[in-house]
């Protein structure tokens, strides 16, 4: 098929990203991910914001496929951790928010 786009994000809930192919004059693919997984935390946070758990980065975005927008929350894998470590939250204005550690499998909003 001729694919344009794809966007990410979890559709269903269970801590997996799926992902949606745009096809020329075709409908969409969802393409669900329902391989095993470990634990997981997000952070739904103004775009642009930076999100450090432990050694590991990620910013809110929805710029990552061509002509398509993904969802803005931010995730990370923690595999069998019960819970995120040394988190920080640091937003494009230079707000830094930071936490010992959140629970794993849920969302956490922040509006710096």
């Amino acid at each position: 098929a001729l694919h344009r786009g794809a966007a990410f994000g979890d559709l269903d809930g269970d801590g997996g990203i799926d992902v949606v192919l745009t096809r020329l004059n075709e409908g969409p693919v969802v393409l669900r991910n329902a391989m095993p997984r470990g634990n997981w935390v997000r952070f739904r946070v103004p775009l642009g914001t930076v999100v450090r758990v432990g050694d590991q980065w990620n910013s809110a975005t929805q710029a990552v496929g061509y002509a398509s927008s993904s969802d803005p929350v931010v995730h990370f894998g923690l595999g069998a951790a019960t819970e995120a470590r040394d988190v920080e939250i640091r937003t494009p204005g230079g707000k830094v928010e930071k936490a010992e550690s959140l629970p794993a499998g849920s969302v956490h909003s922040r509006r710096l």
